[in-house]
């Protein structure tokens, strides 16, 4: 079962890209990049490493998979309660 991404942060987001099939060389390209999820995420995790005063170097891999996880579960929350 997939998780709810809640679908593209920035939707619409437009480019030019270079095209060697294109007449003009360019080509408009949209790009959804990350998702809400994924933006949601990204901000929890800034908060949370805004308050971090010292990484233990020791133990910083389970560190950083512990704010990691705990971010993902924040933005699994916010869309939870976004979608009520």
């Amino acid at each position: 079962m997939s998780r709810p991404d809640g679908g593209p942060a920035f939707p619409g987001a437009h480019s030019l890209i270079q095209s060697e099939t294109s007449k003009t060389g360019w080509e408009l390209t949209t790009s959804h990049g990350m998702s809400l999820r994924d933006y949601f995420a990204a901000a929890a995790l800034q908060g949370t490493l805004a308050t971090v005063r010292q990484w233990h170097q020791d133990n910083i891999q389970q560190e950083a998979e512990n704010v990691t996880r705990n971010a993902y579960a924040i933005a699994d929350y916010m869309l939870a309660e976004r979608a009520r």
